[in-house]
């Protein structure tokens, strides 16, 4: 009954929202493979995409959204760096698109790190509200 169910939500949401859903899944599949493959230096190089593209607020939300959703429900365990990847490519050709990897450093001496996505300096994707990290690279 339950898979029934799933199918009525996909085709509520609509083929156009479907499909960015299939989109996103491939895209976050790809880049959590490629990181067992290539060194993480390979996805930070200069690209020759020129951005001219100003995306509208629904766009980026919708992005998101879907990068969320199947973050969420696939198992796969697609890390905060994963889901920055995806949706940096995503929106590849809008500009004022940053990833960024930070540092944080907690009082008993524990290292984490960090990825997240702003648009015009606002985090779109990979907000933590609880820890405070220093960004260390910037990826335009």
């Amino acid at each position: 009954m339950k898979r029934s169910s799933n199918w009525f939500k996909l085709r509520a949401i609509g083929w156009r929202k479907a499909g960015l859903l299939v989109k996103a899944f491939s895209v976050l599949l790809a880049y959590k493979s490629a990181l067992f493959v290539f060194p993480f230096r390979y996805f930070i190089t200069p690209h020759s995409t020129v951005r001219t593209n100003k995306p509208s607020v629904g766009q980026l939300n919708e992005v998101v959204w879907a990068v969320q959703v199947v973050s969420r429900r696939v198992p796969f365990g697609f890390t905060c760096l994963v889901q920055a990847l995806s949706v940096r490519w995503l929106l590849r050709s809008h500009p004022a698109i940053e990833l960024k990897i930070g540092v944080h450093k907690s009082e008993t001496g524990q290292f984490t790190a960090h990825a997240w996505v702003e648009h015009n300096q606002q985090i779109i994707i990979g907000e933590q509200s609880d820890q405070a990290f220093t960004p260390i690279l910037t990826w335009t």
